[in-house]
Formats: structure tokens, sequence, C-alpha cells
């Protein structure tokens, strides 16, 4: 019996949802966290932040594409993995609320 899950469209639909709620409030968690921390004014460090989110928009695709097409898309996706489960846990460990 094979059971690949990359090609079933419902193990896909709910990965995505999954993925959607845990993930939906990560950017105004991340602003909430950079108003506390900040010793400037609120319009002042949400613009800085939205400017760095937008900057990273318009770089990270090439990068992403560059790895892609050097060494696989299947590392890149490796990669990303690691890389959003460490930025997770260190801020949950750093900003744990109790």
């Amino acid at each position: 019996m094979n059971f690949c899950y990359s090609f079933n469209i419902y193990f896909i639909l709910v990965a995505f949802s999954f993925y959607g709620f845990a993930t939906a409030n990560f950017v105004p968690i991340i602003i909430r966290q950079a108003v506390k921390q900040s010793s400037e004014s609120i319009p002042t460090t949400v613009t800085n932040l939205t400017t760095m989110g937008f900057s990273s928009l318009l770089i990270a695709p090439a990068i992403v594409g560059f790895v892609a097409e050097t060494f696989s898309l299947t590392l890149n996706m490796y990669a990303l993995c690691i890389v959003v489960f460490f930025a997770g846990s260190v801020f949950l460990i750093k900003f744990k609320t109790t």
C-alpha cells in the first residue's frame, strides 16, 4: 500500500488549513512585541517593521530561486521548515507570557 500524501488533494487542503490557522496572527504578534520593546513612537516602529517585511518580500524570492537553481527546491523546502521551526521556537521561548 503506497501512502503518498504529496498528491492527495484532501491532505494538502487540510495541511494548508492548519498552517493558515497557526500563522494567521503571527504578524500582529510581531508588531505588538516590537511596539513594546521599541523606544520610538508606535507609528515609526510599525512603519520600520512593515518596510523590513516588504523588503524581504522583494529579496527572498530571488534568494529562494538562486538556491533552488544551484542546489534543489527540495533542499529549499527543508531549509525553510527548519528556519521557521527555530524562529518559532526562539519567539515562543523568548516572549512567552505567563
